[in-house]
């Protein structure tokens, strides 16, 4: 996957504003996410808290659609969520964005689910210049996906790989910047605390955890990759999950199987 710079979610949707209608479509939280992009413009945006991603992403899809005026045969393009973010969740988004892209034959762009949450942070914040975007995803046991933006000037630019950290490791990563714009889902809220706790209280942390634009930033990352030619082959796009499905490690523990005892 092409890394981008990142921009304000009006302005990466104005940059693709001559293709067609953009579907994009993230399942890798318990937030499912599907809108269209059409014309530059976010024109659908359907937001389900889910416990079944599987069950409701196919009616969230159609309702997109239907709210953009869209048949799925007239897509320009896919876009989907490839984590970090829930090993099940990510898998079933990307099933069946490959699946709509396929019978579309479509280009098809996958998007970092945190990446979507940074330019969802500049839709709904006033960040300032120095300003370090840090979208956070929970990932059990403690831990959380993350990963440090940096704005400036030329748009928002990721400083650091995509990560999986404790609060203390974040606190620790955290120490040298200056502003810090926390963003994720409210749950997560009290880690803003934490960091500043952490920190002796002289950073200034702040949260937020207003999402409701954050189909408009999927939906705008993916629509600009596109428009640059930075789609993703179908047969080789996979989720990022940065830390590895606990499944991998027991296969690792498997005993070998017995071989049954040749007859004399």
């Amino acid at each position: 996957m092409t890394s981008l710079v990142l921009h304000k979610a009006d302005l990466l949707l104005a940059e693709a504003e001559s293709l067609g209608p953009i579907l994009a479509l993230d399942t890798s939280t318990a937030r499912l996410v599907a809108s269209v992009a059409l014309n530059g413009r976010c024109v659908a945006q359907v937001q389900i808290l889910s416990k079944s991603h599987a069950a409701q992403l196919p009616g969230a899809v159609k309702e997109a659609l239907e709210r953009a005026g869209v048949k799925l045969r007239e897509l320009a393009g896919v876009a989907v969520g490839i984590g970090p973010g829930s090993f099940t969740g990510v898998r079933i988004g990307l099933s069946y964005a490959k699946g709509v892209a396929f019978a579309v034959r479509c280009p098809i762009a996958g998007v970092s689910s945190l990446d979507s949450l940074a330019v969802c942070a500049l839709d709904n914040d006033n960040v300032s210049i120095g300003t370090t975007v840090c979208p956070v995803i929970d990932a059990r046991r403690g831990e959380f996906y993350t990963a440090f933006y940096r704005f400036d000037q030329l748009g928002l630019s990721r400083d650091s790989d995509e990560l999986v950290l404790n609060a203390s490791a974040m606190a620790s990563r955290c120490y040298e910047k200056t502003t810090i714009l926390l963003i994720g889902e409210p749950s997560l809220a009290g880690l803003a605390g934490e960091l500043c706790q952490a920190n002796g209280g002289a950073k200034e942390v702040r949260w937020c955890d207003d999402l409701s634009s954050l189909g408009k930033a999927l939906a705008a990352i993916g629509a600009a990759r596109i428009k640059r030619g930075h789609n993703d082959p179908l047969h080789s796009l996979e989720p990022h999950y940065v830390r590895e499905p606990q499944v991998r490690d027991a296969e690792k523990f498997r005993p070998a199987p017995i071989e049954e005892s040749k007859s004399k």
